[in-house]
């Protein structure tokens, strides 16, 4: 063994006995998805399933197929989980902007006004115990940096999950390669333009869209959120963008 020190190697390290526990391997995968601390090490799992050509023996050369077909399978299936789980944290942070976004137009300035008319007109003992309503940035405020709020706890996850995605640019399973990359890219394109088009508001019957300026409002911050994915690894949303509204 001393003579042959890759296949020693290879085999101390080989974990192609998952491909016969697909069940197992398949509740280990999920229970890191959802795991936030281990997110970040969830890419090991499709690479194990490029191990899984290792289980075959020149002996039985029927076998290879099956462990071939089951390989891509779950590689297929890991990758097109991690996607769909990045594309929900985008979809919930790019949601919660635009809200954000939403309360800055004029329309939303009404019951501020009215707020302060009603306190010049109304007495001291009136405004006793008067509440106002909260305004657009106060979301922003903190007691601590420990506190952490929902929309921290996303981009912590989506930071995680997008290391992992772009850990690696290939995946070569039984001589197929598979881009994590581009698995995310192709979510984010149907994802983009479903949101698109609910963006529109088109109501079929009085033929009524939204203003075009909330629209644009909604577009934009749409667009910040997707950009700002760039900063996590190497995806071109703008690409993702330009084929959207071509497809429109």
């Amino acid at each position: 063994m001393v003579d042959d020190l890759d296949q020693l190697i290879t085999e101390t390290s080989d974990v192609s006995l998952f491909c016969f526990f697909s069940k197992l391997f398949d509740d280990q995968f999920h229970m890191c998805l959802e795991f936030p601390a281990q997110t970040r090490y969830i890419v090991a799992f499709p690479l194990i399933c490029s191990h899984f050509m290792n289980c075959t023996h020149e002996l039985c050369p029927e076998e290879r197929h099956h462990i071939g077909d089951r390989s891509l399978t779950m590689v297929n299936g890991f990758l097109d989980e991690m996607s769909k789980e990045a594309k929900n944290i985008i979809t919930t942070i790019c949601d919660e902007q635009c809200l954000l976004s939403d309360k800055l137009l004029p329309k939303h300035v009404v019951p501020y006004l009215a707020q302060i008319l009603s306190k010049k007109k109304s007495n001291k003992k009136s405004n006793k115990g008067f509440q106002e309503e909260d305004k657009p940035g106060s979301e922003s405020y903190r007691r601590s940096r420990e506190e952490l709020t929902t929309m921290d706890k996303l981009h912590m996850a989506l930071t995680e999950l997008c290391f992992a995605i772009n850990y690696c640019g290939t995946i070569l399973v039984w001589d197929h390669t598979f881009a994590p990359r581009e698995y995310l890219t192709q979510h984010l394109e149907t994802r983009f333009n479903k949101a698109l088009v609910g963006m529109v508001m088109y109501n079929p019957e009085t033929n009524e869209i939204a203003k075009p300026s909330e629209l644009l409002v909604s577009v934009r911050s749409y667009m910040n959120v997707l950009q700002s994915i760039e900063n996590y690894g190497n995806i071109s949303v703008t690409k993702c963008a330009n084929i959207v509204c071509y497809g429109l």
